[in-house]
């Protein structure tokens, strides 16, 4: 091949599969069948995932939570929990020493109704409170005895190394917790590519901050597998589950009590879940003794992922009201007596359960990416194509004898060596036919002339006989079809076709022609160092080279010898 056909080869070739046609009815109808389910799972992918969308996961941005005020029922005293007759039903003992025993009902003070942390906020429910004084230096007299036993129920006076203690207990409920009202302020945060710029855009609700006009706020509770809507007191008669940009600016106003009838428990639920199992205990404790966390996770969504829930066309933050079922507790001491004043202290050890509220910020947004669109193109390009890989190992490999008759036609193994008499036997057929085509069968191979035109003429009219009887090829077209093939034969344009080109002709679907054939065999040929790397020639065909190389220097000594042992 010359350079400029080098050169022309690079663009005007086109390479394409070889297909072999396998008639099976079986093997087609489960090859539709795979190819349906194949694109049926695809379309399901496509259409549920979106995946040409880029994903980026937005962080809370901003987010605190704090106590807001309280309801018009907060000082209600008509409930259940504070029903002195109920008390006992309340009691429980998560083991034979340790018990929980209200003992009435108590309104706390502002300072005492709730702690805050900047992404959480505690709210007792039941508290124990101990008293305790101790006089240091002294042992117990009767005096302090009378004054320990004075100061109320569950009194024990102690005496120790540092003096004469007495601690009073003091269990109760805290009178309508949950009429409590709690602020929410949110936002997200997440970095996305602009311009192929990591970009990050923060976004809050805060008070006093600028904010999105178009950033909805929905309240949500889990049904089954499901979200939807939570409606909350928000006022009297009023309820809502959704607030816009500029309703949650200044913050979400949510009472407690509301957010809990977002969840499947309340605070009078026994939890079996939190039973001790020890002996002595009575019941299941109920969670207004227990306490809970009251978690709510925002979870953030712009409009490529929501657009299937609501046609919102801004950002969505999905609060959604979980309860985690856990004994919740903080303690506190409060000293109202120092030490080193007197010889005496005396402080207030508060053990109190209730609800923690906390907010944890996630989500998913989604932006347009082509190369996430080509990365799902190629992906559903090899989901639809691995039926046909299944079947391709079916019928090759797996059908018995229908198998080894596939694999035959599918599979072209090439041995070079163990090729050569197959390619010989071919062409010599192919010069005993261009010598009886010709009528030479007898010339010396020196001798022999060319096929002429009437020759090709007169063969394919011998071919073709079926159309010309049925008038699709006339003289003109056979004239036309016997000059495109003297064009391809005839290489030197001579006006003929000599053997040389009939044997290239014949012999060019073959892996080697006898040029190829000719060269393996040249002993003198000099090879490179990488076809001498994998060369895979015989130990017989190697000698077989030896002995004509020793042959020759034989020759050269007039001592000719046998080339090859018969």
């Amino acid at each position: 091949m010359g350079l400029w056909d080098s050169i022309s080869s690079t663009y005007s070739t086109v390479y394409v599969p070889k297909y072999v046609v396998i008639e099976n009815r079986r093997l087609g109808i489960l090859f539709r069948a795979l190819q349906v389910g194949a694109i049926g799972y695809v379309a399901f992918i496509l259409s549920t995932s979106t995946p040409w969308y880029k994903p980026y996961q937005p962080t809370d941005f901003g987010v605190s939570i704090w106590r807001d005020s309280v309801t018009a029922d907060q000082k209600n005293a008509n409930v259940s929990h504070c029903d002195p007759s109920r008390m006992k039903e309340y009691e429980y003992n998560w083991s034979s020493t340790w018990h929980y025993a209200p003992e009435g009902c108590i309104s706390l003070p502002k300072g005492e109704m709730f702690s805050r942390s900047p992404s959480s906020l505690f709210i007792p429910t039941y508290i124990d409170d101990s008293y305790s004084w101790t006089v240091h230096g002294q042992r117990c007299t009767s005096d302090q005895a009378k004054r320990c036993s004075a100061s109320g129920k569950r009194t024990q006076l102690e005496e120790s190394e540092d003096g004469c203690s007495c601690t009073r207990s003091h269990g109760f409920f805290v009178k309508n917790p949950e009429e409590q009202i709690i602020g929410i302020n949110h936002g997200y945060s997440v970095e996305t590519l602009s311009g192929g710029v990591l970009t990050a855009v923060k976004f809050e609700t805060e008070r006093g901050r600028s904010s999105m006009d178009n950033m909805l706020t929905i309240i949500q509770r889990q049904v089954g597998d499901d979200w939807e809507d939570c409606a909350v007191q928000v006022g009297p008669g009023v309820q809502k589950s959704r607030w816009g940009a500029q309703e949650s600016k200044s913050g979400l106003m949510l009472p407690l009590k509301s957010l809990i009838s977002c969840t499947p428990v309340s605070l009078e639920t026994q939890a079996e879940e939190l039973k001790s199992g020890n002996l002595g205990e009575n019941h299941a404790p109920h969670l207004r003794i227990t306490g809970l966390k009251l978690q709510l996770e925002l979870n953030y969504q712009n409009p490529h992922v929501h657009r299937r829930i609501t046609e919102h066309p801004g950002v969505i933050c999905f609060v959604r009201v979980v309860a985690v079922t856990q004994w919740t507790a903080h303690d506190f001491t409060d000293y109202t007596q120092l030490p080193g004043s007197t010889n005496e202290t005396s402080y207030r050890y508060r053990y109190a359960y209730g609800v923690v509220v906390v907010a944890q910020g996630k989500g998913r947004f989604g932006k347009f990416d082509p190369f996430s669109l080509l990365t799902a193109v190629c992906n559903a390009i090899v989901m639809v194509a691995i039926p046909a890989e299944i079947i391709y190992w079916i019928s090759l490999y797996c059908a018995g004898l229908l198998s080894k008759i596939y694999c035959k036609a599918a599979l072209e193994y090439l041995h070079v060596y163990k090729d050569f008499p197959g390619i010989s036997v071919r062409m010599i057929t192919a010069v005993s036919a261009f010598r009886a085509l010709t009528k030479q069968l007898e010339t010396p191979c020196g001798s022999l002339g060319p096929m002429t035109v009437e020759d090709v003429r007169s063969c394919m009219t011998d071919i073709l006989h079926r159309d010309i009887q049925s008038k699709v090829l006339d003289n003109h077209e056979i004239e036309a079809l016997v000059a495109c093939t003297l064009d391809s034969l005839d290489h030197d344009k001579l006006g003929n076709v000599l053997m040389d080109d009939f044997l290239h002709a014949a012999a060019g679907k073959e892996t080697m022609n006898m040029g190829d054939i000719a060269q393996f065999f040249d002993v003198d040929r000099r090879k490179g160092w990488l076809e001498m790397m994998f060369d895979a020639t015989p130990q017989e065909l190697k000698r077989r080279h030896q002995r004509v190389s020793e042959n020759r220097l034989d020759q050269k000594d007039n001592a000719p010898r046998v080339m090859y042992e018969v």
